[in-house]
């Protein structure tokens, strides 16, 4: 075989290994790594009959997520990753570690809740302990605090719906893919 088949052969060879590695599949000694997630779903709150804003600044994780590398991350910063809002939308949750749960968001974002609470994951009651439920992609929570509205059927109607999840991460600013 003379050099210039060698070389052929070689490139040929680099090329192979640049397409398998590029087709999505990441791997670190032969292992695959887990990538962390990127998935949103959305809630809403109604204390006492009102709809409450989670809109402002004080629920927001401001600074940017660190979407390459969370190594560096200290464990607050950590934590901050694993569920969080943020853009000034105060009605979708951005997850980005697996096994996030609710009551990660409401820790992150300063939320608290004084009394027992009546839940709703996508329109269907929930009956388990709500902080300790794993969020899940595009799915739509709904909580009752104090008094139970009478017209609770018109806020379970306003709970989050897909499409407004979609529209949230087609506008994201931050902690965009």
């Amino acid at each position: 075989m003379n050099i210039k088949n060698i070389v052929r052969v070689f490139l040929l060879a680099v090329a192979v290994i640049i397409v398998v590695n590029s087709s999505g599949r990441m791997y670190a000694n032969d292992y695959p790594i887990k990538q962390d997630p990127h998935i949103h779903a959305g809630f809403i709150v109604v204390k006492d009959g009102q709809l409450q804003d989670f809109s402002d600044p004080m629920y927001m994780k401001i600074e940017p997520c660190a979407l390459d590398s969370h190594d560096d991350l200290t464990p607050e910063e950590q934590q901050l990753e694993k569920a969080h809002l943020h853009d000034g939308v105060g009605d979708v949750v951005h997850v980005h570690r697996e096994g996030a749960t609710w009551g990660d968001l409401f820790e992150n974002a300063g939320i608290s809740f004084d009394e027992d609470l009546i839940t709703y994951i996508n329109g269907n009651p929930y009956e388990g302990n709500i902080y300790n439920k794993e969020i899940e992609s595009y799915e739509s929570l709904v909580i009752f605090e104090g008094d139970e509205p009478l017209d609770k059927e018109s806020y379970l109607d306003q709970s989050i719906t897909r499409e407004r999840i979609e529209e949230v991460e087609k506008i994201s600013e931050s902690c965009s893919e």
